[in-house]
């Protein structure tokens, strides 16, 4: 062995043997007939199944297509808005003719006695009344005693037909308040106050 050199040895630095047989990475393996499907490599990409639809991707934000949205909502708002109109318009008929006739001979009356304005109640009086127009002038009269201010409530009118209650609040010097109700009635088509 002495005296030999290295690569005079068999087998030192000579070339391998030159493979004849690919490595079963390199290419799809093929599956025997009949046999299991191969191991799928993931050096190489898989062709789509045949039969299978293929699923686009998905649209980006920007160019997504647009969604067509219906005109239910529009119907609906419509018909939201002409409900809300037609209550109103209701509300405002029925306060005009029902509530405001009874409020405003209530204030007309309550406002001539606050200002003792005593000939001018007298006249606003109910029939029934207005054969003893001091009595019910006087009567209401003593609500307004060391009184500073008086209102009445719209929403304080309680009509039934031709006859009503309209509720009024007076304020006093000492800074309290009372409220008291007037009865009017209807007379030939005129309100009139009827405290007694």
């Amino acid at each position: 062995m002495t005296g030999e050199r290295p690569e005079d040895q068999p087998g030192w630095a000579a070339p391998g043997p030159t493979p004849t047989e690919p490595s079963p990475w390199d290419a799809p393996a093929v599956a025997p007939p009949g046999g299991p499907p191969p191991p799928v490599s993931w050096s190489q990409p898989t062709a789509p199944t045949a039969g299978v639809p293929t699923v686009p991707p998905p649209h980006s934000a920007s160019g997504a297509p647009r969604r067509k949205r219906g005109k239910g909502w529009l119907i609906t708002l419509l018909v939201v808005l002409a409900a809300i109109l037609t209550m109103a318009i209701t509300g405002t008929v029925l306060f005009v003719t029902r509530t405001l006739p009874p409020y405003n001979a209530a204030h007309d009356f309550l406002d001539d006695v606050n200002h003792h304005r005593d000939t001018s109640a007298a006249r606003r009086l109910c029939s029934t009344d207005s054969s003893q127009p001091d009595s019910a002038v006087l009567g209401i009269g003593s609500h307004f005693r060391n009184g500073k201010t008086f209102s009445v409530n719209p929403l304080g009118v309680d009509r039934s037909g031709s006859v009503a209650t309209v509720d009024y609040t007076v304020s006093y010097q000492d800074g309290s308040t009372r409220t008291f109700t007037l009865p009017v009635v209807e007379e030939n088509g005129s309100w009139k106050a009827c405290p007694l």
